[in-house]
Formats: C-alpha cells, sequence, structure tokens
C-alpha cells in the first residue's frame, strides 16, 4: 500500500505539470494570442480531467497490487467508461454551445488524448516495476 501511495503521489505532481502546461497553452492560444475565441467553459475541463484522471489511476494502481486477471477487467472498464462519460459530456457541451462547437471540442479532445496518454504511460510503468511473484 505504501508503494501505491509513493506512486500516486508522483502521479499527482505529473498531473499537476501538465495541467500547468496545458493550461499555459491554452491561456496563449486563447487569450494573448487569439487563435481563437472560446467560451470560459474551456477552463472548466481542467479540473473535470485532472480529477478523473486520479481517480481513475489511484484505482488502477490498487487493481495492480491484486491478482492480474482483476487489473485488466478494471483497466478496459475505467477507460471505457472515461471515454464514454467524456463522449457525453462533449456532446452535451457541443450542443449547448453550438456557435463555438469547434473551439469546445478541439480543445477537449488535445485534454482528454493529454490526460489519457500521461495516465496510460504511468500505468504501464506501474505495472512493469510490480515485483513478479515467485513462480516455483
Amino acid at each position: 500500500m505504501e508503494q501505491v501511495s509513493a506512486q500516486f503521489n508522483k502521479f499527482i505532481i505529473t498531473l499537476s505539470i501538465l495541467t500547468a502546461l496545458l493550461l499555459t497553452l491554452f491561456i496563449v492560444a486563447f487569450e494573448v494570442a487569439h487563435i481563437a475565441e472560446a467560451p470560459k467553459l474551456v477552463y472548466g475541463f481542467f479540473p473535470y480531467f485532472f480529477i478523473l484522471t486520479a481517480f481513475i489511476h489511484h484505482t488502477l494502481l490498487k487493481a495492480n497490487q491484486q491478482k492480474s486477471n482483476q487489473f485488466v477487467n478494471k483497466f478496459s472498464g475505467l477507460l471505457g467508461l472515461k471515454m464514454f462519460l467524456s463522449a457525453a459530456v462533449i456532446g452535451v457541451c457541443a450542443y449547448i454551445y453550438k456557435e463555438q462547437m469547434n473551439q469546445i471540442v478541439t480543445s477537449f479532445l488535445i485534454l482528454y488524448f493529454s490526460y489519457t496518454g500521461v495516465e496510460i504511460t504511468a500505468i504501464n510503468k506501474a505495472v512493469r516495476s510490480k515485483p513478479k511473484p515467485d513462480s516455483e
């Protein structure tokens, strides 16, 4: 359990750095460079992805300590749930903000793939660093 806590703390730091970098990129693109006009809703996607990704990562770290078949099921299930939940969120937002749909969808997908990529990379490292049980 101590290993899970250390890995999770390291992941939260990585997630915070990613969030700061992406937030800076978005502020420069939307507010400074005026590349496109995006509703303030776009900035609400950051806490959504941060919290959802942290929750999924913590759950997968705990599952990694259990049997491997449970990990595979939880990994597939949680990432599938994240995908469908995100599709629902972006669908509702695009419907409400029809006139700014391109900026919203593009911003959402950039965040989705960035956070998911970091999550998968971190989980992959955690799975590979898990000590193998003796097979005697």
